[in-house]
């Protein structure tokens, strides 16, 4: 089984049956709302992934009447491109994990960082995370693409692998919706298994009315530097 594979594996995992509640089960009604705007950060994508979020504008981004004479291939159209903004949930699973609170992180346009060590509170326990994208068309939730670029060492824990790698990539659209729709992702910090799951930068992209939305969260534990790869 390739490390990709495993790694979906694992978050397959962590998330439990489906819930009749109108909300997803990570929205808690006494979450503590906390404005996260002004935490983004550039990350170096992979030229693959870079392709990949521009694949998903439509229409089709090739100029066919714009030729470069020198190397004989079509150009490029600028695409017009807008950010969004999302809300990220953190519940407490086991009381006393995330300090006895739950929360509702607002980011801005484009995104930003969250850092689980001003958050987590003790070495046991799970948590729920769950992310809902503000875009200017609810409907358009359902065509969103989600890619997760890892931060995280592969390391072996009780014969189970954690974290997919430095660098790699992984369309996890699918799991991303089933995910939302329900339990969000249930992350579990005994052992510093959450480092591997979750540390590394989430890309969101979808294409409304002729213009490219993207936005991309960025999760770490910033007391593990050396289980993260940068």
């Amino acid at each position: 089984m390739t490390p990709a594979r495993l790694w979906l594996v694992a978050l397959a995992l962590f998330t439990a049956s489906c819930t009749s509640s109108k909300e997803p089960a990570y929205v808690a009604p006494d979450a503590k709302v906390l404005n996260m705007s002004g935490s983004a950060e550039e990350i170096q994508l992979p030229p693959e992934l870079f392709d990949e979020l521009m694949a998903v504008f439509e229409p089709q981004i090739q100029d066919k009447a714009v030729v470069d004479p020198a190397k004989e291939t079509k150009g490029k159209l600028e695409v017009p491109t807008e950010f969004f903004a999302f809300h990220v949930f953190l519940r407490e699973k086991t009381r006393g994990v995330l300090g006895g609170d739950n929360f509702e992180l607002m980011y801005g346009k484009g995104g930003g960082v969250l850092d689980l060590k001003d958050f987590l509170k003790t070495s046991k326990g799970t948590f729920a995370l769950g992310i809902r994208p503000i875009l200017p068309e609810r409907e358009q939730d359902e065509e969103l693409k989600v890619f997760f670029l890892s931060n995280a060492h592969r390391r072996e824990r009780e014969g189970v692998t954690y974290g997919a790698g430095c660098d790699l990539y992984l369309d996890i659209t699918r799991f991303f919706r089933t995910a939302m729709a329900d339990e969000g992702l249930v992350v579990n910090v005994a052992g510093e298994r959450h480092v591997g799951l979750v540390s590394g930068t989430l890309f969101f992209a979808t294409s409304i009315k002729s213009r490219l939305y993207l936005s991309q969260l960025t999760v770490r534990d910033s007391r593990y530097k050396k289980l993260h790869c940068r």
